[in-house]
């Protein structure tokens, strides 16, 4: 089974280069996937560079589960990704999120 792996990356700086708070920016994130039906996903923290300088960053990452996922459901394809990405970068005062989609062999398994 394949299915979509959804990553966002985003830095803990806002624009004008200051430190934005790991629990601001997962409450951030929590109240997006919220609004698209979202309420299990996968907060890492990173480092990354932007422009040259090293920042810390999150990456979130959402499993689209394709057994799960029907017609209706309010994840039918990956359209969404972009656009929850542009309100991350809104929310926490980005110039941009990066947004990684990857088909995977996965599963959710349960005792």
């Amino acid at each position: 089974m394949y299915d979509l792996r959804t990553t966002w990356t985003v830095g803990l700086r806002d624009l004008a280069g200051v430190p934005i708070y790991r629990q601001d920016a997962i409450d951030a994130v929590n109240k997006i996937l919220r609004s698209y039906c979202i309420d299990a996903y996968t907060v890492v923290d990173c480092a990354g560079y932007w422009r040259g300088a090293p920042e810390e960053a999150l990456q979130v990452s959402v499993l689209s589960v394709a057994e799960y996922v029907t017609n209706d459901s309010e994840l039918p394809d990956d359209s969404w990704a972009a656009e929850a990405a542009g309100c991350l970068a809104k929310a926490l005062n980005q110039e941009c999120v990066l947004v990684e989609l990857a088909q995977i062999q996965g599963r959710l398994v349960y005792p």
